[in-house]
């Protein structure tokens, strides 16, 4: 894990996203960074960019809101930590707060739940044999003095190895040598009650990524092409993984979407077929939800599951398959429609790009329940077929908003 440079001090603190993409241009693959942000951003442009380089390394980024403002609704790159699977610390106090994160093991994402209960006795953890150290992440906007957290299986009652981080809203435990199996976490923290997200992780040797392609039929970029995060809803796509474990024997894998807040099943489980000659699992994915989801991989009949970090956006949508004719000189006009369901303002950025070398950014401010119309011209390139993408995000790390073709 990178830490944000003690030289960060001497930059404009406002440049939040032209800190981060500095780090993480220089971030090995499969790695996190932590990232400090004094003041609401004014560089959201290179978010795409940031996003598409996480995507590509497999990169977390958790953002430390150290800041004098309140409001929630300014840009601090949260959208960041939530697409790639990272923290945002909302409460993060430069002066007082040690963050201690083990930064010299990856780490395997086994779940990951939001605006939890600390009352609640459901709250279930499945260890797989592959897992040496269970780490366990909470993140809360309540004040919390004092909590006791342990794990519990059958008549088993596990304490934590170690607190890594111990501060008044983000905590984080580590459980060393755990056993496989499934175990219920109890919080104790009576007589007061709060809400929490949690990261849930363990150290393993087990490694597996994945990468997202398209079948692609434009005669000047034939073949796959790889979607850095660009799922389009409906449609279809191959989801190829690599395992660099040979130890592990994995006799078959299947691939789930799941829910981001709550974790449910997104339609049907795809069966996963090995190909040996490239030593790598293929997976045909089909009628892409809406929803924004993560993937939920299933080993050897799901004796070994981990969960995606990076969260795929329904926003992300297929506009329009374009036939262009070669003897016309015009641009193709796309019109499109930007919907916030929000019940309060949102800036939200669009990225519009085609399967070559077409890209343009704009920057759009909608009231609640707003829309906005607009369009852009794509240049022809030759005698093809082109899939225009449009991928919106916003600010402020809410997901409720759209856009769609006119």
């Amino acid at each position: 894990m990178l830490l944000a440079s003690s030289s960060k001090s001497q930059q404009d603190s406002s440049l939040v996203y032209t800190n981060i993409l500095n780090d993480i241009r220089k971030t090995n693959m499969f790695s996190s960074i932590q990232e400090m942000a004094s003041s609401p951003a004014r560089d959201s442009y290179y978010k795409s960019h940031i996003l598409s380089i996480a995507t590509h390394k497999h990169i977390r980024i958790d953002i430390l809101r150290n800041s004098m403002y309140r409001q929630n609704y300014f840009d601090y790159g949260q959208d960041l930590a939530r697409i790639t699977g990272g923290l945002y610390l909302y409460n993060y106090n430069k002066s007082q707060d040690n963050i201690n994160i083990n930064q010299n093991k990856q780490t395997e994402l086994i779940n990951l739940l939001y605006s939890k209960d600390s009352s609640s006795d459901n709250i279930l953890i499945n260890v797989d044999n592959t897992c040496s150290d269970l780490i366990l992440e909470f993140l809360t906007n309540d004040t919390i003095s004092s909590v006791t957290i342990q794990l519990q299986k059958w008549s088993l009652i596990l304490s934590p190895s170690n607190i890594l981080t111990n501060t008044t809203y983000y905590r984080s435990y580590i459980f060393s040598n755990i056993l496989p199996g499934q175990w219920r976490l109890i919080i104790s923290s009576l007589p007061i009650k709060f809400t929490f997200d949690l990261r849930v992780s363990c150290y393993s040797k087990f490694h597996c990524f994945s990468r997202v392609y398209v079948n692609n039929d434009n005669v000047i970029h034939p073949g796959l092409i790889e979607f850095e995060g660009n799922l389009i809803q409906n449609q279809n796509a191959l989801l190829i993984t690599t395992c660099d474990d040979n130890s592990i024997n994995i006799t078959n894998m299947s691939v789930t979407m799941v829910d981001e807040i709550n974790g449910n099943k997104l339609g049907n489980s795809f069966q996963s077929i090995y190909n040996s000659e490239n030593d790598r699992w293929i997976t045909n994915l089909t009628n892409i939800p809406s929803n924004p989801f993560r993937f939920k991989f299933s080993f050897n009949n799901q004796q070994i599951q981990r969960l995606s970090y990076l969260l795929y956006q329904p926003s992300l949508i297929d506009v329009e398959i374009i036939q262009v004719n070669t003897t016309s000189k015009q641009n193709i006009l796309v019109n499109y429609r930007i919907h916030n369901y929000n019940k309060k303002s949102v800036e939200i950025n669009l990225i519009a790009k085609n399967i070559g070398t077409y890209m343009t950014t704009k920057d759009y401010k909608l009231k609640a329940n707003a829309t906005q119309d607009d369009y852009i011209n794509l240049k022809s390139e030759g005698n093809q077929k082109d899939m225009i993408v449009l991928t919106i995000t916003t600010s402020t790390g809410d997901w409720n908003y759209d856009v769609y073709s006119l």
